[in-house]
């Protein structure tokens, strides 16, 4: 069942090794408590930017009038925001990739006998699911001896969530030198955080937590999709740029992951809540998803650095 992605992990797994458990970055974000409400777009966002934080750039600045170049930005932005059908290359690999996820996730699990055999095979997953079972989420007073003891642990929406990741992360991080490029790091950890803290709010709220995972890990996939549009028109994005062209990043990202994310097809859940940010892109949203990501996102944003 996972030979798909043995092939998929397997070249990342001997070009760069195996990094084992512990807590990351990202999971240290996550540990904060949610906030809970269903507000408007622009009280619930914090107004640092987060186009500026992923690509290390001042924050916005305002000016007397609006550069040339930022016109060209939200053309650009307009063109594919408005376009009859995103192309492929905005998400390289995705839907090659993202079928394949959803029938592992969907298909009936093993034993865990089973499970173990089969994540004994795979470099990458072994190590992702040993670092969720050592995670502050997960960590007990014991120590975790054994990947067996891992997948118990974690159980199967655990390691749902692990396959998650293994298979999202290498389509949802570039190597370029432009922006994609610039900002993949940054943007892979805003997304385990992102992912961590989603499912907070929806096991607050009584709802599935793996929803949550699954919509706060694919977040930045809009802003990723931002900056490849940029990216393809070759753009830049001289900073600072003003307060107006950082909203329209944040209006584009939301739609753009909207559009994408339902053309994905992912779950019934996502697909609502993609469908709200296509036609709302700005909210407010009453929808459980979209605030649960929205505020996520200020939560991120707000135990940043200062």
């Amino acid at each position: 069942m996972l030979g798909w992605l043995r092939k998929l992990t397997q070249n990342q797994a001997s070009a760069r090794g195996v990094r084992g458990g512990g807590v990351d970055a990202a999971q240290a974000l996550a540990t904060a408590t949610p906030k809970a409400g269903g507000t408007p777009l622009a009280q619930t966002i914090d107004r640092r930017s987060m186009t500026a934080w992923l690509l290390q750039c001042p924050p916005p600045v305002p000016a007397p009038t609006t550069p040339a170049h930022e016109h060209a930005v939200v053309a650009a932005l307009q063109r594919m925001v408005d376009g009859a059908k995103l192309p492929e290359s905005l998400i390289p690999r995705a839907s090659a990739v993202l079928p394949q996820l959803l029938r592992t996730l969907r298909q009936e699990a093993p034993s865990r006998l089973e499970w173990v055999e089969k994540v004994s095979k795979d470099q990458l997953l072994m190590a992702e699911v040993l670092r969720m079972a050592h995670s502050a989420h997960f960590r007990t007073r014991e120590p975790i001896q054994s990947l067996d003891g891992a997948l118990s642990l974690i159980g199967q929406q655990g390691l749902k969530a692990a396959i998650a990741r293994v298979v999202l992360k290498p389509v949802l991080t570039s190597d370029n030198p432009r922006l994609t490029g610039r900002a993949s790091h940054r943007a892979w950890m805003a997304n385990e955080a992102m992912g961590a803290r989603c499912a907070d709010h929806l096991r607050t709220q009584g709802m599935d937590w793996f929803e949550g995972f699954l919509a706060g890990t694919l977040w930045g996939v809009g802003r990723t999709a931002v900056l490849r549009t940029l990216d393809l028109a070759q753009l830049d994005l001289p900073a600072p740029w003003t307060p107006e062209l950082d909203a329209t990043l944040d209006t584009s990202a939301h739609q753009l992951f909207g559009r994408l994310v339902a053309g994905w097809d992912m779950t019934p859940l996502l697909n609502e809540a993609a469908q709200a940010f296509v036609q709302a892109p700005v909210g407010p949203h009453r929808h459980p998803l979209c605030v649960a990501l929205l505020a996520a996102e200020r939560e991120f944003l707000d135990a940043l650095p200062a």
